[in-house]
């Protein structure tokens, strides 16, 4: 079955803000993604894990622990990578960080 409008719009609502797989900004709420392709939040949810089999709730959080290690890496401080991928602070990422992929943010750091 080929994908609907609406699908197609859902999907291309992560370009419009600019986010990527990598996270290069932070990414739109899911009132502000649903408001953007013009549905409701829960029609938006439900196409989206209809359409990706994640929720959007996860993808949001990837995209941020992306921009997160984007920051890190360029040399900034975890406080600064924290604060640029919208956490509260830098235990709030760690914590993150630990629960998805088993191991400090800081471990990341060599050198």
């Amino acid at each position: 079955m080929a994908p609907c409008r609406r699908a197609r719009q859902i999907r291309g609502s992560s370009a419009r803000y600019g986010c990527s797989p990598t996270g290069s900004t932070i990414p739109p709420t899911l009132g502000e993604a649903a408001a953007a392709v013009g549905l409701s939040a829960g029609r938006f949810r439900h196409l989206f894990v209809a359409e990706t089999g994640l929720p959007y709730r996860g993808y949001a959080l990837w995209l941020r622990l992306g921009r997160a290690v984007d920051v890190f890496a360029a040399g900034g401080s975890l406080t600064d990578a924290a604060h640029d991928a919208g956490f509260a602070d830098s235990a709030h990422l760690s914590r993150t960080f630990r629960r998805m992929f088993g191991l400090a943010p800081s471990s990341l750091h060599i050198g």
